[in-house]
């Protein structure tokens, strides 16, 4: 904004050619910027929270969907809730470029008994 405004005081007080370069000058970065996609999230990391009945064994129920839609995961918390009646899974999944988020929650979504499922966009300051 102020190296806008510099071309603009530039151009009002006579001085176009200097006005034009730096406006030539600020078209560049931000080509630049727009090019290394500078500020947009690079990976897929997301924070899956699955909430499950108790009579589901937890530890692998999921592991086939994991590896088929995500690089990576990793199981960070478990806890229960609903007076122990159900259980709440947390995991740190790191999805694939070309997974379909839709397809994924479906798919974990007929595994969990239609329960509550969450994905979100992992930040640092985020818990849910």
């Amino acid at each position: 904004m102020l190296f806008t405004m510099a071309v603009g005081l530039c151009c009002g007080m006579g001085f176009i050619a200097y006005g034009a370069l730096a406006a030539v000058i600020l078209c560049m970065v931000m080509i630049f910027l727009e090019l290394i996609k500078f500020g947009k999230v690079k990976a897929f990391q997301r924070i899956l929270k699955i909430t499950i009945p108790e009579d589901l064994d937890y530890r692998d129920a999921f592991d086939d969907i994991l590896g088929r839609y995500t690089k990576s995961s990793l199981r960070t918390r478990v806890r229960t809730a609903d007076l122990g009646s159900l259980y709440e899974l947390y995991y740190n999944v790191t999805l694939k470029s070309d997974a379909d988020e839709k397809a994924f929650i479906d798919a974990l979504r007929c595994r969990n008994g239609n329960l509550n499922i969450t994905l979100v966009l992992n930040t640092p300051d985020s818990e849910f």
